[in-house]
This record gives structure tokens, C-alpha cells and sequence, in this order.
């Protein structure tokens, strides 16, 4: 390798993606960070989520805490 060819070698660009371990389904991913969601008042009581996952177990976190409000009766 001459010197120009080493010029361009350590002159090249480098891209580095960071992936994050999802809490929820042990993936990794780069979209995983904190995600809240609060709702109005459901029969008087207003629920939040609080959770470090990523997009796709955060959706399916609200649906089941949806559920599970729903499903009270209250």
C-alpha cells in the first residue's frame, strides 16, 4: 500500500449506528428510548405508562393497560 492508497484509507468516512437493548422484548434496536402516555380521565381515574422500549412493545404496553382499565369496571 503507497502512501496515497493509506491517504485514502484513514481518510475514509465511518458511520456508527448505536442499538439499544429494548427492556421489553430484549431486541436491539435504535428506536428504543423513554416514552410516556398519559390518557384523560377513564370511569374517574386517569392511568399513565411510563416505559424505556422500543416502538412496537410500546404499543402493545398501551393496549393492554387499555384493556386491563376497561376491563374494571369501575
Amino acid at each position: 500500500m503507497d502512501a496515497k492508497q493509506r491517504e485514502a484509507w484513514n481518510g475514509r468516512t465511518t458511520t456508527v449506528r448505536v442499538l439499544d437493548r429494548c427492556d421489553e422484548c430484549g431486541k436491539l434496536t435504535d428506536d428504543v428510548k423513554e416514552r410516556e402516555h398519559f390518557t384523560g380521565y377513564f370511569f374517574s381515574k386517569r392511568w399513565e405508562l411510563k416505559k424505556t422500549c422500543c416502538t412496537a412493545c410500546f404499543e402493545i404496553a398501551k393496549q393492554k393497560q387499555a384493556a386491563e382499565y376497561a376491563g374494571l369496571g369501575c
